[in-house]
């Protein structure tokens, strides 16, 4: 049985200039995400970190149904205290390339994602900074179509 290969999406998430650029961070590493999922690949989207937040019942839609609320976000606006550094989230997406079989960074300024490419080259794992480059070179199953691919910045 094959495996799926497993691809990291290095991608800046904690220091966005606006909550509409964190939010088409997002939406980046998500189209990314799904792309390389409908490909036949084992996509890891660190992106997705920002939900663990936990819910903010001050901020819900009704009283029954409280609002989740990201930890980016709350970090923006300072509203969410955590003990979780920004060496820890690192560490975390280091020990998923260390068993990546590729990384794929997308655009954007971003220190932790410019850390992730230099420990993967440390490592041996090649990063790619296109999309259909990654699938090329690593065997992508079927192409990704064009509602697939990143959103316009």
């Amino acid at each position: 049985m094959n495996r799926r290969k497993r691809v990291y999406i290095a991608c800046p998430i904690s220091r966005p200039d606006t909550p509409a650029g964190l939010l088409a961070n997002i939406r980046r590493a998500d189209a990314a995400m799904l792309a390389l999922l409908r490909a036949g690949f084992a996509p890891f989207n660190p992106a997705l970190s920002v939900y663990a937040g936990g819910v903010d019942t001050g901020h819900g839609v009704s009283e029954e149904l409280p609002a989740v609320y990201a930890t980016a976000h709350k970090l923006a606006n300072g509203e969410f205290r955590t003990d979780v550094s920004h060496a820890d989230w690192l560490a975390m997406g280091f020990a998923w390339i260390e068993v990546s079989d590729a990384v794929l960074r997308l655009p954007g300024e971003s220190v932790g994602a410019d850390a992730e490419c230099e420990h993967a080259g440390k490592v041996g794992v090649p990063v790619f900074c296109d999309i259909e480059e990654l699938m090329a070179a690593m065997g992508a199953a079927v192409t990704p179509s064009s509602a697939d691919r990143e959103p316009a910045a």
